[in-house]
């Protein structure tokens, strides 16, 4: 119980900090402990003999599914790693009402053709306001136009040849863009298992293992090749600093500095 006590404080400090951007986290004493230069061999082959630095142990513990994701941020791929997590929530979920809402937009946030202003990284649990911040910016917008209409038409209309000129290049722009990213979703997974998957959802009261298909293959690459070169990367080495302060002596003078 202590010791699970002393983990989940570790763990909870630097996944503030991972979230919490602004924050001057160099300040943390945890910060100057991971900036050690300490050897961390010994402590890797400990858990490797363990079983501890598999993909599936990395994944599934807070700091490693963290900075597995800010990994996967540089390779532009983090929806990845999200939608892993999203299915395996999404798996326990028992209310078939909640299943078919949540089926849906699991599919549309992660496998059906990506949208041009779709957030990167969101998990489809997570709650955001987006929309009615998006609402009460759309309303100021056009009290504001209302409010400075009066007095510019004539200035549009100067204006709206320049306009029309530089929208049709735009629009040429964005075809020749749509035409390179049809249908391509965020997980990279394509063909019959995204046809069966989605044919599954449209009929009704999808099962809990309904994702099964797609999910195999992303999680394949993730193993296969993502964790090995992330394993390469200075984010592994994080993991393995976080991993030796857990395990270290730990007394009361230790909770005062945090």
């Amino acid at each position: 119980m202590y010791d699970d006590i002393i983990h989940l404080a570790m763990d909870q400090q630097l996944l503030t900090e991972i979230r919490e951007r602004d924050s001057n986290y160099k300040k943390l004493p945890l910060w100057r402990e991971l900036q050690k230069n300490d050897s961390t061999h010994e402590l890797e082959h400990q858990l490797q003999e363990q079983g501890h630095l598999t993909f599936d142990s990395v994944f599934h513990e807070p700091v490693g599914y963290h900075l597995m994701k800010s990994f996967l941020q540089t390779e532009h791929s983090v929806d990845k790693a999200v939608f892993i997590a999203d299915v395996e929530i999404y798996k326990n979920l028992q209310d078939p009402r909640a299943r078919e809402n949540v089926a849906c937009k699991i599919y549309q946030q992660f496998c059906a053709p990506e949208a041009p202003n779709r957030k990167k990284g969101q998990s489809v649990f997570r709650r955001f306001s987006d929309e009615e911040d998006s609402k009460g910016n759309a309303t100021k917008t056009t009290m504001s136009n209302n409010t400075t209409k009066t007095g510019i038409d004539t200035e549009e209309e100067e204006g709206q040849q320049l306009k029309d000129e530089s929208d049709d290049n735009d629009e040429q722009q964005k075809f020749q863009l749509s035409l390179m990213t049809e249908n391509a979703n965020a997980i990279g997974v394509y063909g019959r298992p995204i046809k069966r998957l989605k044919e599954n959802i449209d009929s009704g009261s999808p099962t809990n293992n309904v994702f099964e298909e797609v999910a195999n293959e992303v999680y394949n690459d993730l193993r296969l090749d993502v964790f090995p070169r992330f394993c390469r990367s200075h984010l592994y080495h994080m993991y393995l600093k976080c991993k030796a302060i857990e395990q270290a002596q730990v007394n009361i003078k230790d909770f005062h500095q945090m």
